[in-house]
């Protein structure tokens, strides 16, 4: 099977660059898949990166651009108009990808009825950032099981689905800044599509290491939150979105070592992240009803 893996970016050099060299090494044929990055406008040394690698592996790395709509859902699709595999991946640009990952997509694929196929993200802390915000966010990121199960997606910084299946359903909802791998996956879903995850098939993702990194998380997601109600009338408010999860959701992540002083700053920062998330809503909402800029 030919594969494309779409590669959004927006001002990660470090990022595109890690991602890169993982998807050129990979086991796979380099005549049978593709690695489409999608600058989506960088006002830094992203493009360069991209340039290097396309003109260093120019049998498999595609550069291309999205400039006209800022976001990462607009810069997949545009990958998507850009590509041409059987079987489409997407990754973000600071995923790092074992060799072997491409040829374990196209046998999932080859070997099953799957058609959506999320794949296992494993967050990494480095040993330099093994502070309280790094070890909170690789606690709360990327439960991707549960997502499929009682959410009926997949996270897009790790995803591999059939090109038939965008052909019949659409491409992404470019109008979101977050939340548009859920609103796609449950249509991929109501289609009757099957949906599986892939456990042995592991990704790295870094943990973001800093409080500003929670935070604007945080009010993009509530902004992400309010665009798909205005859009699809899906995701309305409700006290859970607000308030800190039930104790126990956290409880099970901790480790051992100093388990009642983590619980208690994990659960400050969840209400933080909550607390930005009703930000993110309410700003939203202003924004569509009086057209105010950002």
């Amino acid at each position: 099977m030919d594969v494309s893996v779409i590669v959004p970016v927006y001002n990660d050099p470090s990022g595109i660059e890690g991602t890169l060299r993982s998807m050129t090494a990979q086991s796979y044929n380099p005549n049978k898949y593709e690695v489409i990055a999608v600058d989506n406008g960088s006002s830094d040394e992203t493009p360069a990166v991209i340039k290097h690698y396309a003109n260093e592996y120019p049998e498999i790395v595609v550069a291309e651009q999205e400039t006209e709509v800022q976001g990462s859902y607009a810069a997949r699709n545009t990958g998507i108009s850009k590509s041409s595999g059987e079987i489409i991946v997407f990754v973000d640009a600071d995923v790092i990808v074992p060799e072997e990952t491409v040829e374990m997509i196209v046998e999932k694929f080859s070997t099953t009825h799957c058609d959506y196929l999320g794949l296992d993200i494993a967050v990494t802390i480095p040993e330099t950032e093994q502070g309280l915000i790094a070890r909170y966010n690789k606690a709360r990121a990327f439960p991707v099981e549960f997502y499929l199960t009682h959410h009926d997606f997949a996270p897009t910084c790790g995803l591999a689905i059939k090109r038939s299946i965008i052909e019949d359903v659409g491409r992404f909802d470019q109008r979101v800044t977050s939340g548009g791998d859920s609103e796609f996956g449950k249509r991929v879903a109501k289609a009757g599509y099957t949906q599986c995850f892939a456990p042995e098939i592991e990704l790295s993702h870094p943990a973001r290491t800093t409080f500003s990194e929670i935070l604007s998380k945080g009010v993009r997601l509530g902004e992400g939150r309010a665009q798909l109600r205005q859009n699809h009338g899906e995701s309305s408010l409700k006290l859970k979105d607000i308030l800190p999860p039930h104790p126990v959701k956290y409880w099970k992540r901790l480790s051992k070592k100093k388990p009642i002083i983590m619980f208690v700053v994990f659960y400050i920062l969840e209400t933080i992240m909550k607390t930005c998330k009703l930000k993110g809503i309410i700003k939203e909402g202003v924004k569509h009803r009086f057209g105010s800029s950002r």
